[in-house]
């Protein structure tokens, strides 16, 4: 994949490829956190008189009745031994634990347990996103030498330390290239972050935005040290013809349009894990909407009767119960 001039233009053009499906993502995020006003028309008489609306619990109870049904506390790891010797099948389990012990530990150092979300993303969105890294900086320094008192402190923290950055992604805030090869040849992820925690990690970072409003004037927004920013970051692999590299890999990062970081990937894969529900299907028109299919989607028509009938009712007894009396201070 030639390297991008423009991450901007290219999340622009992601965006109108994918636009559909995360606009169906939305209106899916709507009912289960029951914002039910949109479901009404401005000239309505709810919006017009302010009428109460009837806020259900039907589209949230739908989606955790499945998602506390998953079980993500205790995941299953498989390691097939490399042959059938006692040496080998030893070797195997060995394997097996340590595998139940990084995913114990992955869920311990993130803030938000990944699988659990991806679960939940996987039944509201129809798609669930993972993404792991390496902290660098975390990994402790090796010794010269393995004697002393260095190298017992070294062991110490290699028992200890965790460099892995693993955490669950919106599906929303990914664009995996439009291609069903796997694995995926690029992907874009689009954040949100301050203009402190940014120049913090990048003090180079120039801030254009913030300039503009220097120069315009604006202090206060300039000098605000919590005004959102949009970063965009772009990872992908290196590109093979007949067992010969002939596209590096690329790792670069925007932040309003400023380029931060442009290398070569030091991975050598993209580090994220993008995966559809299962829900939908393929489309012959290479539609992602009919990928990205949640538990909602079929039955949002229901929903949203449920919530017009309910407040119609709610509203026609409280005005018979309870009727405005008009006076002639009115």
């Amino acid at each position: 994949m030639p390297k991008p001039n423009n991450l901007a233009a290219l999340r622009e053009s992601l965006e109108t490829y994918y636009g559909l499906m995360h606009s169906e993502m939305l209106r899916d995020e709507d009912f289960y956190y029951r914002r039910y006003r949109k479901l009404f028309s401005a000239g309505s008489d709810v919006a017009t008189y302010d009428i109460p609306i009837y806020e259900g619990s039907t589209a949230a109870n739908i989606v955790n009745s499945y998602r506390f049904q998953i079980n993500t506390e205790s995941p299953t790891v498989v390691f097939r031994p490399p042959g059938s010797s006692r040496k080998s099948l030893d070797s195997a389990s060995e394997m097996q634990l340590w595998g139940y012990a990084m995913l114990r530990k992955e869920r311990e150092n993130s803030s938000v347990d990944p699988y659990a979300q991806n679960a939940f993303d996987g039944l509201l969105r129809g798609a669930a996103c993972k993404k792991i890294t390496v902290d660098v900086e975390n990994i402790p320094v090796r010794p010269a030498s393995k004697k002393g008192q260095a190298w017992r402190d070294y062991q110490a923290a290699l028992s200890s330390y965790w460099p892995f950055v693993s955490r669950a992604i919106d599906p929303i805030s990914v664009f995996p290239a439009p291609s069903r090869t796997t694995p995926l040849p690029y992907v874009l992820e689009v954040q949100k972050r301050t203009v402190l925690d940014v120049m913090v990690d990048y003090p180079a970072f120039s801030d254009p935005e913030g300039r503009k409003a220097r120069a315009s004037g604006d202090f206060v927004t300039a000098n605000n040290p919590a005004r959102a920013v949009t970063w965009l970051e772009y990872w992908s692999v290196p590109v093979y013809r007949d067992g010969e590299v002939v596209e590096e890999g690329h790792y670069i990062v925007e932040i309003d349009g400023d380029r931060v970081i442009d290398k070569e990937n030091p991975c050598g894969f993209v580090p994220y894990v993008f995966e559809y529900s299962g829900y939908g299907r393929i489309d012959q028109q290479a539609d992602p909407s009919t990928l990205g299919v949640g538990i909602l989607r079929d039955i949002r028509g229901d929903l949203g009767e449920e919530i017009r009938l309910m407040t119609a009712a709610s509203a026609s007894t409280l005005m018979n119960i309870f009727p405005t009396l008009l006076t002639t201070e009115d």
